[in-house]
């Protein structure tokens, strides 16, 4: 059975851009991100010991947090005319640009890794089920800015799941229920999924 998205407050930016309760934004359509080279995000392995990390903090100050999948489809595509040379360079512009783009959807202290050269992984600390799912919405709304060429066949899906306070489920089992509202984003094609704790 599908569930229902949680309801949630809009920001109180009218326009959508902005959170003026924590101070993340993204930034406008017109407002590219530049083509520099972004801190590299954590491997698997890392990003997981990183958040395994926080959870005792977490637990002491009572806080939710929300592991997100984000998935970009069509992200390694290039023109036919391009050479092999010439793709390769734009597919890691691209991938590039998708990194950027991440790191100024969420907080200098979350977390972001890396699955795959369309996949990713952020940790939000402190993000419960609500700001989290508004969040998500943000990302999907905005799709992708590429600085290296506009490509509108370029999209996004998310699956996302919370950890509440003193939750005794391993990053594994988190890692898993993203994964299948990821999967059940993509096969109902909806832009995100929200996957409860106790699914």
């Amino acid at each position: 059975m599908r569930q229902n998205p949680p309801s949630y407050p809009r920001h109180a930016d009218t326009n959508g851009w902005g959170d003026d309760r924590g101070g993340l934004s993204l930034p406008r359509p017109d407002a590219r991100p530049a083509l520099r080279s972004p801190n590299p995000p954590s491997g698997l392995v890392a990003f997981r010991e990183k958040v395994e990390q926080r959870f005792s903090r977490l637990d002491r100050e009572h806080l939710a947090a929300t592991l997100m999948l984000v998935s970009f489809s069509g992200l390694l595509n290039t023109p036919d005319e391009l050479g092999n040379a010439e793709a390769a360079i734009e597919q890691i512009a691209h991938v590039r640009d998708a990194i950027i783009f991440l790191q100024r959807a969420i907080r200098p202290t979350d977390l972001i890794g890396q699955l795959d050269r369309e996949s990713f992984v952020l940790w939000l600390d402190g993000g419960d089920r609500f700001a989290s799912v508004e969040r998500a919405d943000l990302i999907c709304k905005r799709r992708y800015m590429c600085a290296a060429g506009a490509n509108p066949l370029i999209s996004v899906k998310i699956g996302l799941v919370t950890r509440e306070p003193h939750s005794t489920d391993t990053v594994d089992v988190f890692f898993e229920r993203a994964r299948l509202a990821l999967t059940i984003a993509q096969e109902e094609n909806v832009d995100w999924y929200f996957a409860h704790e106790d699914a």
